[in-house]
């Protein structure tokens, strides 16, 4: 049996928290990705004449990052945010999970 480490293996910052940290740094960047994909798309809308207005809803972080993303002739089109929370499935209680 061989164990193979990686390249960076007994280098300093080689730990959890390093790559903890790229981690969240890929996480972020696919992040921006998405929302420039739909900022993107938003403005395709504006610009062929497919919308006057724009609100954009969801989550808070998720829909400021798209207005981010946005170029500014569609940013100016965005009547608003509107935070609508994620929402979990409803559990079933545990006397009809019996039945």
């Amino acid at each position: 049996m061989s164990l193979r480490m990686g390249s960076n293996w007994g280098m300093p910052g080689a730990t959890r928290s390093g790559h903890r940290f790229r981690f969240e740094a890929r996480q972020e960047e696919w992040q921006r990705k998405y929302h420039k994909a739909i900022a993107e798309d938003l403005d395709d809308l504006v610009v062929r004449g497919e919308v006057d207005r724009l609100i954009l809803e969801g989550a808070e972080r998720e829909a400021h990052g798209v207005l981010r993303a946005m170029h500014e002739r569609a940013a100016d089109q965005v009547a608003g945010v509107v935070r609508i929370p994620p929402t979990r499935p409803r559990r079933r209680s545990s006397s009809a999970a019996r039945k």
